[in-house]
């Protein structure tokens, strides 16, 4: 009987600790939501192009999730764990890529720490278990970093070339999970990272012809198909937007820059407590000639700092400094504590999994209001969202739903609605419990059918008022 290697059964384990009771969880507003149902609607549709959200093209993301969910839900069905199977493949390529370079390293036995430490980090498990773009993000990035990596070590031209147009390759990956930050941040860490090893060779303009080359071969033929569809000023309005207006204003998480200084000490756990020592240990090594310590610190570091600059930040986004920040971890620390912290950590995150999965759910999804009221299985029903951001309603009630902000707009769509036509009213409880007597004397006909999650559904079926 041949014995497996050490690795494969870390990522074996690995593999079973961030798939543990995927689907238990309802999907979480607003981004499990609102890619989920663009995903549906791109299978439904059959345009792979244009992702759309209730209907609207959404276009401020690439759509390589959409793609892969689209897929997923195809092969799977269209459920929670097909919508986060994409994150969860992509979460255990990243580990296999981790373990593929430390495996190359002096200290071969250096990869299951590798695989444990990244596994084990709070961050990775969490976005490896959630329907969100940053684990693709995340798998486009290493890859690329650690291709180009090998590739300034390679023996061979044909080897090095092989390995610039993986990196390249990988980088247009990136760019396909989350447009330009796909490029910039390999530019930045390979920048940085030739700086400190005072080598210009790294940054050779025949490698960046090739990652030109290679981005261009992945995204080339969605942006032509593209701007073909809608025009080449509402491509550029749209670049503009996502990344001058995100990085200069903030359009959705506008935050000080200091702040993953602050909550990174958390979403990092548990490697995150020994990172000063094992940094400065890096540095050492890397003054002493260790050309990978220095790459590690430089690409962890940069990682933080490159999106602490932009106005909008978000605790995924630091996703990609997990990768090196574990890979320090596995050079500086023995393999018994790494595997001991591990494995508590893995304890504690599956406790954390079998118990708070039914309290996120029933705070940040509106699955259990949406199967209560029976909106998926009532197929005439217009279904209405007052004044509510939430995302989950349109995946959990299979249709698009008529948002409005205004009590005077819900009357008009009311009133508009043919009087033997269905309609459901979502709208939160606090808001049901203080409606204006004109708004009131509108809605007198509707009955409550379902709660959940602060919201209530109200429903008219068109014969009277619902029981």
């Amino acid at each position: 009987m041949v014995r497996m290697p050490r690795v494969w059964l870390w990522l074996i384990a690995a593999a079973t600790l961030l798939s543990f009771d995927l689907g238990g969880m309802a999907l979480l507003d607003p981004d499990e939501g609102r890619y989920a149902a663009t995903s549906r609607e791109m299978r439904q549709s059959g345009d792979p192009i244009i992702p759309r959200f209730n209907g609207e093209p959404r276009l401020n993301k690439p759509p390589l999730i959409h793609w892969l969910q689209a897929v997923s839900f195809g092969a799977l069905g269209v459920t929670e764990w097909a919508a986060r199977f994409p994150s969860l493949a992509a979460a255990i390529a990243t580990l296999a890529l981790v373990a593929w370079w430390a495996r190359s390293r002096p200290r071969p036995s250096a990869a299951g720490s590798a695989v444990a430490a990244l596994a084990g980090c709070l961050l990775f498990f969490a976005c490896a278990r959630l329907a969100i773009i940053d684990m693709t993000l995340t798998l486009g990035l290493t890859a690329a970093l650690l291709a180009w990596h090998e590739s300034t070590r390679a023996r061979t031209p044909r080897a090095r070339r092989a390995l610039a147009w993986a990196a390249a390759l990988s980088c247009g990956l990136a760019v396909l999970a989350k447009g330009p930050v796909g490029f910039l941040l390999p530019a930045a860490v390979i920048g940085a990272t030739a700086v400190l090893a005072r080598d210009g060779r790294m940054i050779a303009w025949r490698g960046a012809t090739t990652a030109a080359a290679g981005i261009g071969l992945v995204t080339g033929p969605w942006l032509f198909c593209l701007v073909s569809r809608t025009g080449v000023h509402d491509v550029i309005d749209l670049l503009v937007r996502e990344t001058y207006d995100r990085t200069i204003r903030g359009l959705d998480h506008p935050r000080p820059f200091y702040y993953f200084l602050l909550t990174g000490w958390v979403t990092l756990l548990p490697w995150s407590l020994a990172a000063p020592w094992l940094l400065s240990r890096s540095w050492k090594e890397f003054r002493a000639g260790g050309d990978d310590a220095g790459f590690l610190i430089v690409w962890f570091t940069v990682v933080l700092v490159f999106f602490s600059l932009p106005a909008d930040k978000n605790d995924a986004y630091i996703l990609p400094a997990a990768v090196p920040l574990a890979l320090i971890v596995a050079r500086g620390m023995r393999p018994t504590l790494v595997a001991g912290i591990a494995a508590a950590t893995a304890l504690a995150l599956v406790i954390c999994v079998a118990f708070a999965s039914g309290p996120l759910s029933t705070a940040r999804s509106l699955k259990q209001l949406c199967v209560g009221a029976e909106l998926a299985a009532r197929p005439d029903l217009v279904v209405i969202g007052y004044k509510l951001h939430r995302p989950s309603l349109v995946f959990y009630s299979g249709r698009r739903v008529r948002w409005v902000s205004t009590g005077s707009e819900l009357r008009r769509v009311i009133s508009a609605a043919p009087r033997e036509a269905t309609i459901a009213v979502v709208m939160e409880e606090r808001r049901h419990e203080r409606l204006s007597p004109g708004l009131a004397s509108t809605m007198s006909e509707f009955g409550i059918a379902g709660v959940g999650s602060g919201c209530v559904a109200l429903v008219r079926d068109g014969s009277g008022p619902s029981p």
